[in-house]
């Protein structure tokens, strides 16, 4: 069992995700509490997809495996295949949320030539929509539910009808899904804002739209698309539901104890 040593003053998130105000565990990130929320359809196409695109661009070598080492090594070898990408995938997706938050503070970030495309991108969106930052991946918690979260940012952002405060997620994968809904319902309903080391809560404002900001140079003219997400009391009714399910798990409950006739 490993140790965590919690730090007694401010907001923190631990490698698990989990967060602490001034040293007390509040409870699960908000990514954790989404997990539990059946994802396994889409996923296992897109792994199903990887597997056979890797199959078929390796054929000579998938056969000649086979030949020596036998299916079972072959198996395993596409298996790790899709775990690579899977981790690639996640790489990026970290590299370019760094870069855009030091982008967004008016900093020019050091960037490997694949990721300047993305840089661009984003660039392109802060220059076609002029979102005016209040807050950029800060922490957020709510005490009484018990969970936490780190927003991508907030800001006065006008889609239309007036500058409005906007809460954002940018995202970086092939799509963005449904779920998404949830994440941003549970970030806007956070009672604060908390960073490490700082004894202070900061006030949440009261969010009034919610959009993701797909970064994908391949897939758009402008190398972005901004959603706007109309989240709803069904979304956070269903984040709070996932909560629960995910607080149940977390007591490890039984599934039962055997017992013989004439018990008593």
């Amino acid at each position: 069992m490993t140790l965590v040593t919690v730090p007694a003053v401010g907001l923190w998130r631990d490698d698990a995700h989990r967060y602490y105000w001034e040293g007390t565990r509040i409870g699960p990130g908000i990514t954790s509490v989404i997990a539990k929320v059946d994802k396994s359809g889409p996923l296992i196409g897109w792994a199903k997809g990887v597997t056979a695109d890797a199959a078929l661009r390796n054929l000579p070598i998938l056969e000649e495996m086979v030949a020596d080492k036998g299916i079972a090594v072959a198996r395993s070898w596409l298996t790790a295949h899709a775990t690579a990408e899977s981790d690639s995938a996640k790489d990026l997706g970290t590299k370019v949320h760094l870069a855009a938050e030091q982008i967004a503070r008016g900093a020019s970030p050091e960037l490997a030539p694949e990721h300047l495309p993305y840089a661009a991108a984003y660039m392109r969106f802060l220059s076609d929509w002029q979102p005016e930052f209040k807050s950029l991946e800060r922490f957020v918690a709510n005490r009484a539910l018990g969970y936490g979260g780190t927003f991508d940012w907030i800001a006065k952002l006008d889609l239309g009808h007036g500058p409005k405060w906007t809460i954002g997620d940018n995202k970086t994968g092939k799509g963005h899904y449904v779920e998404t809904r949830l994440q941003l319902s549970a970030l806007s309903h956070a009672e604060f804002i908390g960073m490490p080391n700082d004894p202070k809560q900061y006030p949440m404002p009261k969010i009034e739209q919610h959009c993701v900001l797909h970064i994908r140079p391949d897939a758009y003219s402008r190398g972005y698309q901004l959603y706007q997400v109309n989240v709803n009391d069904m979304d956070w009714q269903a984040f709070q539901g996932a909560l629960a399910i995910y607080q149940w798990a977390e007591q490890r409950p039984s599934n039962g104890d055997p017992i013989s006739r004439g018990a008593k």
